[in-house]
């Protein structure tokens, strides 16, 4: 999956848990599209449970280029 995929995938996402469209970018701050922490947290448990991997839990996710680099 290349990064293009990855920022779809996250907008699938973002839309369908939250009941919001956005549009990403990777420098993108999680909090100014309105994630908080527990949101972050949803959105890789998602990831996870969709492409049955695990995320490392220690790590730092402040954008959307943050969360890319994980998947």
């Amino acid at each position: 999956m290349n990064t293009q995929d990855k920022i779809q995938f996250l907008q699938t996402a973002i839309a369908k848990l939250f009941n919001t469209r956005v549009d990403l970018n990777l420098d993108d701050q999680l909090r100014d599209i309105g994630l908080d922490s527990l949101d972050v947290v949803e959105l890789q448990l998602y990831y996870e449970e969709h492409f049955d991997v695990q995320l490392p839990d220690t790590a730092v996710i402040n954008t959307v280029g943050d969360i890319v680099a994980l998947m």
